[in-house]
């Protein structure tokens, strides 16, 4: 069993977690510091590093707080048709990296991040709660078939850096706000 979420087990937690929300919402993700939070949470840089290890640690605990705080109150909708999205796009081989490359969808976190992020929007625009990250497939032995064996590390990455990552802490800030599900 999984230990204890901190927020869940440390009011000092619940503290840093809320004065990360705040300051999410005020500055966005680029301009929140540990140093800011902690000042804001009363508590010492140290302290939050005691429950998270680095700033994008701190920020997914703020995401997973709103999550399991959204399931206790509703049933929540997750997308999971990425294929069948894909596949009603009219894509052709130059958007997967080549002929050779046709069909592998999780290659298109790297050659259509754009494309991603429209999935996403579209899916927030119907009211999806949450969003998968487009590499379903992406470790060594699907991506070989495609003689992409050697990226399978740069595509789970990439699955939660650029694309992913930056959209989905932007809406957590902009959705605690009460704005439109949107990046």
């Amino acid at each position: 069993m999984p230990p204890p979420l901190p927020e869940l087990s440390s009011p000092k937690a619940a503290r840093i977690l809320a004065a990360a929300g705040e300051m999410l919402r005020n500055r966005g993700s680029r301009g929140l510091t540990v140093a800011d939070v902690a000042a804001r949470a009363h508590v010492g840089k140290g302290t939050v590093y005691l429950y998270w290890a680095t700033k994008e640690d701190l920020l997914l605990g703020l995401i997973g707080r709103d999550f399991l705080a959204a399931a206790d109150e509703r049933v929540l909708i997750l997308d999971g048709a990425f294929g069948t999205w894909v596949q009603g796009q009219d894509l052709g081989p130059d958007d997967f990296g080549g002929p050779a490359l046709e069909g592998c969808n999780e290659h298109l976190v790297l050659t259509r991040p754009d494309l991603i992020r429209r999935m996403h929007d579209e899916y927030f625009a119907v009211g999806v709660d949450a969003v998968e990250t487009a590499t379903f497939g992406a470790f060594g032995l699907v991506l070989a078939e495609y003689g992409l064996a050697d990226l399978w590390g740069l595509v789970r990455l990439l699955r939660i850096a650029p694309v992913s990552h930056e959209m989905i802490l932007n809406f957590v800030a902009q959705h605690s706000l009460g704005l439109p599900k949107s990046y």
